[in-house]
């Protein structure tokens, strides 16, 4: 007997897929499929497992032919296999060739190129560069399949991630997070896929950031510099200034007079975020203000690209040629490299830099995720950049030393 529930997991939008429970020859265990189907929960009936048929949500109709479609479809598989040893896996290999997932999604390559299309941009293009590395392993070391993804596959995958390429841990890491991420994707849409990535061996690895941020005196210092006629320069970095006081991510472009709200006599800049979706309201700063008002709400914007290698030589200009000793970690072994402070700027500085100086300033952690979006203060925390000497002092203020 075929039944229908709402997966667990929420959508930003509100939605859940819905799930198939296949109940049969008493097995205590059903079978289990997500139908990759999507509904927000007030349109959905319990009770009779189906969509509600309402004006307000026109999709109901055809929502309730595709699961109607999945009943028969298990249930005509089911009457075929009847007579013989019939396991979840059994069913899980039949429900291919155009019943809940085609023949071509069982390729993994396929399937991590064609299933990406509702991701984000910048995540996509992550996503791609990942499976493009793994075809470069296939190359080497054979045919990769979804069956492929073992301990053994990761150490290889390892070794060749830091042997070959020369990754250092931060960027290995994130292809094995992508990795992960389409390897749980395919098993949502009933793929089956070895079990190995999901062993506590098969990880990310831990790595020391070595991100860095601008104090308040570095704020002004830079807003004060004359890049002598070079407009574009003094745009970029007046643009780079303004998120260092309102923390939005280069992405996020509703930095607009229009977006301004303004209670109890205080303006805020009202930002509708493109990665996370969530809506922040953030003080306007005097500083963001005045620049802000020199280009009537209106500054110039260029590519992430562009911007980031524009910001390197805007700060080697400016001066900001401080050394800062790092600890780079490859394969796992630590060692200590320096670097001038203008080759670690990127955009992303901007929004690390307002973090911080919030930090130790004293605002609260929590009160700080209300601007930054950030749904933990875990999350938080990895963004603050502050060095342990800045983190004394501001304990030393604190009211247990006074």
């Amino acid at each position: 007997m075929a039944s229908f529930k709402l997966g667990d997991h929420k959508s930003k939008r509100g939605e859940r897929n819905i799930y198939l429970n296949f109940y049969y020859d008493g097995n205590k265990h059903p079978f289990k499929w997500n139908t990759n189907i999507a509904i927000n929960e007030k349109y959905w009936s319990k009770k009779k497992q189906r969509a509600i048929l309402t004006a307000l949500h026109q999709e109901s109709i055809q929502i309730n032919e595709e699961l109607n479609a999945v009943d028969e479809t298990i249930n005509r598989i089911y009457n075929k296999l009847r007579g013989t040893l019939i396991t979840n896996e059994i069913l899980r290999q039949k429900i291919t060739n155009g019943n809940f997932v085609d023949a071509a999604s069982q390729d993994f390559f396929k399937f991590a190129r064609n299933n990406n299309l509702r991701l984000k941009t910048d995540t996509m293009r992550t996503w791609n560069a990942t499976v493009s590395i793994i075809e470069g392993f296939q190359k080497k070391y054979g045919s990769i399949g979804f069956e492929s993804f073992s301990v053994e596959f990761y150490n290889k995958f390892k070794d060749y991630c830091f042997k070959d390429l020369g990754y250092k841990d931060s960027t290995f890491s994130t292809r094995i997070g992508n990795l992960k991420a389409i390897l749980r994707n395919a098993e949502e849409m009933g793929i089956v896929v070895n079990q190995g990535y999901k062993s506590r061996s098969f990880k990310k690895i831990k790595y020391v950031s070595n991100a860095v941020y601008l104090s308040e005196e570095e704020i002004l210092r830079l807003r004060d510099f004359d890049f002598k006629g070079i407009a574009s320069y003094r745009e970029i970095a007046d643009d780079f200034i303004v998120r260092c006081y309102i923390g939005t991510r280069f992405s996020d472009s509703d930095i607009k007079k229009s977006n301004i709200i303004t209670e109890k006599g205080i303006d805020f800049l009202k930002i509708f975020t493109k990665k996370t979706l969530t809506q922040v309201h953030i003080p306007v700063h005097k500083t963001a203000r005045k620049i802000l008002d020199k280009y009537d709400w209106s500054i110039k914007k260029f590519s992430n690209a562009h911007t980031n290698e524009a910001l390197k030589d805007i700060f080697r200009i400016a001066g900001f040629t401080s050394v800062i000793s790092l600890a780079e970690t490859v394969n796992g072994e630590v060692r200590i490299i320096e670097k001038q402070k203008w080759e670690l700027i990127s955009t992303h500085t901007a929004r690390r830099t307002l973090a911080t100086n919030m930090f130790l300033f004293g605002v609260s952690p929590s009160l700080i995720c209300v601007i930054t979006g950030h749904t933990t203060e875990k999350q938080l925390m990895d963004y603050v950049k502050a060095d342990n000497l800045s983190k004394a002092l501001l304990l030393s203020k604190s009211g247990f030393y006074k």
